[in-house]
């Protein structure tokens, strides 16, 4: 992260830090926030060989959600994941390309103490790209998201189940408004045995 970054982040962590905390008399409602950070992005399916994790991607995440309880919220989820760049483990070549990998789901959000808490959603994830995947060994068998070898890039990439999880820690907050820094998770496999995992560390803004 560069150091403007850092300069935003250290003075919205002093501000709450001199802000009232949460009370009996304003609870926790609606929820909505989201977070940025850094993502990695693992690959497997039949024929693209042992592949190397993107792990220089970019996470952005928003959520909505309802508190049932003092500590349990029903939540929906937007991830995703995106990798820019060349990576000739993956693609042969040297031109540049994009990877998306995008979660939508619904779930649940529990306070496991008063500012670490866990979340967990399933739903539907889809994942596109504008390359096709080189099989890494021979640099022969090419597999396009779509399920077809040797598709063209404007294949439209595959929809699968999707399982997603988060644990983070309220760093700083007040009545209103939390910062969080996340440990992401979700992993979806579709039909034709594309499997893709994602992994991110984030920063989060909580509003409440």
């Amino acid at each position: 992260m560069n150091k403007p970054a850092l300069t935003l982040v250290a003075a919205a962590l002093a501000t709450l830090a001199y802000l009232p905390g949460a009370s009996a008399e304003n609870p926790r409602d609606y929820l909505f926030g989201g977070s940025i950070g850094r993502g990695s992005m693992s690959l497997s399916c039949p024929g693209c060989g042992d592949l190397a994790p993107l792990s220089e991607a970019l996470s952005v995440n928003v959520y909505a959600g309802k508190m049932v309880n003092e500590r349990l919220a029903f939540t929906a989820d937007y991830w995703q994941v995106r990798y820019q760049g060349r990576d000739n483990r993956w693609f042969g070549d040297s031109a540049d390309h994009q990877v998306n990998q995008t979660m939508m789901t619904v779930g649940a959000k529990l306070w496991l103490t008063g500012r670490l808490w866990f979340s967990g959603g399933i739903g539907l994830a889809h994942h596109d790209t504008d390359g096709v995947y080189e099989q890494a060994r021979t640099g022969i068998v090419r597999r396009s998201l779509g399920g077809g070898d040797g598709a063209m890039p404007e294949d439209p990439g595959s929809t699968s189940p999707a399982m997603v999880s988060a644990i983070g820690f309220e760093v700083a907050r007040n009545s209103r408004f939390a910062l969080d820094i996340q440990l992401r998770a979700g992993a979806a496999r579709d039909e034709t045995g594309l499997s893709v995992t994602n992994s991110a560390i984030t920063f989060g803004l909580n509003w409440f």
